[in-house]
C-alpha cells in the first residue's frame, strides 16, 4: 500500500489503532508521521484523528489492504487543481472469487492487480477531498459532500477470508448507529446487508424492507430484499419484488433472480428465458451461464449445457460449481473419465459438497 502511494502527496500519514505485528516499523520506513490512536469502537473517530494530522489542502484516503496504480498518480494530481470541486468519488475494485456477490464481474487482461482472484465487485466512495469535511458513522464511515464527481481512478482492494467475528462487530456498530438514526435508509440497508452476510435472512428481510420503503427510488434495497426472501423460500414475494425492479429498469440480476425462482417452481422454460435475458444484459454473468447449463442438462440438451458451462469456466476458471455441474452432465452421459476430472476440479476449488464428491469419485 505505502509503496504504491509514496510519491503521490506532500506528506504521508499513518494512524495505527493497536496493531500487534510490525505494521508501525514498516510504516516508519516510508514516513515519520506514524501516529497511535486508542481504539474507541468508532471508525470515524480514528479517521478524523488522521485528518487532524494533515497540513495540506487536499486529502487522499487509502487502507492498508489496498493499492493504487502508480500510473494514476497523474490523474489525482490533475484533479486537485479543480478548486471549485470539494471532492471526488473513486471506484474500488474489491477482488474475490465469489461470483454470487452482487455486481461481481470476472477479471480481464487489464486487471493487473487481481493477483490470484478471478473477479471483483465495485464500491464507490469519496476518497479525494479538500480539507474540511469529517467522516461520519461508527462503521462504514464516509465523507459526505453534496456533489462529488467520479474520478476515473481505481483503488485495488485485496480482500482476505471472511471473518464472522469481524462481521458481528460491524453488525453491533451498525445497530448502535441505527439507534441514533432509526429512519435512516442507508443505515437500514447496511444492517440488512450485514445480516444477509451472516445468513440471518429473517432479520435481513425486515431491515431491507424498511430501507426499501424509505428509499423508493433506489433499486439496491429492493434487489437484496428479493434475494433474502428467495433464500427463505418466499418465492412469490421475491418474484413480486424482481418484477417491481424490472418495471423500473432492465436489470440483469433481477432477471437472474426471476430465473432462479422459476427453477425452484420447476418451470424450466421460463427459467431458461430469464437466465438468457440476464446474459443479454450482462454477457459476463458467470452464475447465469452455470444455471443455464444446469437447465440444459436437465432437458438432455447436452451440447448447449456444455457450451454454457465452458463459458462459465472461461470467465471464472476456479468456479467449483461450474465444474461440479459439468461432472454431473458427464456422469449422466456415461463419460466417467471426464466426470472424475471435473469432480476433482470441484474439490480443488472447495465445492461445499467436498466430502460427498470424494465418495462419488470412489
Amino acid at each position: 500500500c505505502l509503496k504504491s502511494i509514496k510519491d503521490l502527496g506532500d506528506e504521508l500519514i499513518v494512524v495505527d489503532t493497536g496493531s500487534s505485528d510490525n505494521t508501525k516499523q514498516i510504516a516508519a520506513k516510508y514516513t515519520e508521521k506514524v501516529h497511535d490512536f486508542d481504539w474507541v469502537n468508532d471508525f470515524s473517530a480514528a479517521r478524523n484523528f488522521s485528518l487532524k494530522q494533515a497540513t495540506s489542502d487536499w486529502i487522499f484516503v487509502i487502507d492498508a489492504d489496498e493499492v493504487l496504480n502508480k500510473k494514476d498518480h497523474r490523474r489525482i494530481k490533475q484533479a486537485i487543481n479543480y478548486w471549485q470541486i470539494s471532492g471526488f468519488n473513486l471506484c474500488t475494485k474489491n477482488y474475490g472469487n465469489d461470483s454470487s456477490i452482487s455486481s461481481w464481474q470476472p477479471c480481464t487482461n487489464t486487471d493487473l492487480f487481481s493477483t490470484s482472484f478471478a473477479g471483483w465487485h465495485p464500491s464507490i466512495k469519496i476518497r479525494l477531498f479538500q480539507k474540511g469535511p469529517q467522516f461520519a458513522g461508527t462503521v462504514h464511515e464516509q465523507i459526505k459532500l453534496a456533489k462529488a464527481p467520479l474520478l476515473p481512478v481505481y483503488i485495488h482492494h485485496h480482500q482476505g477470508f471472511s471473518d464472522n467475528n469481524k462481521s458481528q462487530v460491524y453488525l453491533d456498530y451498525t445497530k448502535n448507529k441505527l439507534k441514533q438514526n432509526p429512519e435512516d435508509a442507508k443505515i437500514l440497508f447496511e444492517l440488512g446487508i450485514q445480516q444477509k452476510q451472516l445468513e440471518d435472512y429473517a432479520n435481513a428481510e425486515i431491515s431491507l424492507q424498511q430501507a426499501a420503503n424509505l428509499e423508493q427510488n433506489s433499486i439496491l434495497p429492493l434487489l437484496n430484499l428479493a434475494i433474502v426472501q428467495q433464500k427463505q423460500g418466499k418465492i412469490d414475494l421475491a418474484m413480486q419484488n424482481y418484477h417491481r425492479i424490472l418495471e423500473r429498469k432492465q436489470h440483469p440480476e433481477a432477471y437472474f433472480g426471476l430465473g432462479y425462482c422459476n427453477y425452484q417452481q420447476n418451470n424450466l422454460q421460463l427459467a431458461q428465458q430469464n437466465f438468457s435475458k440476464s446474459l443479454e444484459l450482462n454477457p459476463r454473468y458467470v452464475d447465469a451461464y452455470i444455471n443455464l447449463g444446469a437447465i440444459y442438462e436437465q432437458q438432455d440438451k447436452y451440447e448447449q449445457a456444455a457450451s454454457s458451462l465452458r463459458q462459465a469456466i472461461k470467465l471464472h476458471p476456479k468456479n467449483a460449481q461450474a465444474y461440479y455441474n459439468f461432472a454431473i452432465m458427464h456422469e449422466k452421459t456415461q463419460n466417467l473419465p471426464h466426470a472424475i476430472t471435473c469432480y476433482q476440479k470441484a474439490i480443488e476449488f472447495n465445492h461445499p459438497k467436498k466430502q460427498q464428491t470424494m465418495q462419488r469419485i470412489k
